[in-house]
């Protein structure tokens, strides 16, 4: 399983790519299937793939894309420049927390906005997902736009954070 478009892939990792990503990070090397940012190279970061992602997944192997790690690569160098999470599968009423975190400055809105393009056409096929809610640091006109333009709708306003919402407008034949 993978989204991919014109210039990223969004790689949602299973069980296995997970452990492989972890001893890569853990050793300093290079998984293989993407270049590692800086960003990823420290214990704090590992520890949450360790104890939150990989024991998720045991516990959800059928639903692991709720409960992996998504890389957003760069399709051009195969480099991540960002991630997403799933907060767990959907709940009753259909709704799904998403996390997601960009690190480059430089075409950070394209990155969003296609990313989260790829994304909410992935759910829109996902029967299960009524509703994505994520959060998205405040007082950033341009992610804002992102957010706009790739449908979701601003829930709330705070001074450090902004509450998005994208409902899935399933059609009905």
């Amino acid at each position: 399983m993978r989204v991919v478009n014109n210039t990223f892939l969004i790689k949602p990792l299973n069980l296995s790519e997970l452990e492989v990503l972890i001893q890569a990070i853990s050793t300093n090397e290079e998984p293989g299937f993407v270049t590692i940012p800086n960003r990823y190279r420290n214990q704090m970061f590992v520890d949450y793939l360790k104890t939150n992602l990989k024991e998720s997944l045991h516990q959800n192997p059928e639903d692991y894309l709720f409960y992996t790690i998504w890389l957003i690569i760069r399709l051009e160098d195969q480099c991540s420049v960002g991630h997403m999470f799933f907060n767990g599968s959907p709940n009753l009423a259909g709704e799904v927390e998403l996390y997601f975190e960009v690190y480059s400055d430089i075409q950070q809105d394209i990155i969003i906005k296609e990313s989260m393009d790829a994304i909410t056409v992935w759910a829109s096929n996902i029967e299960e997902i009524e509703t994505i809610k994520t959060i998205v640091p405040a007082q950033n006109p341009h992610l804002s736009k992102s957010m706009v333009k790739t449908g979701f709708e601003k829930s709330s306003d705070f001074q450090y954070h902004e509450n998005w919402i994208w409902k899935n407008e399933k059609i009905t034949q």
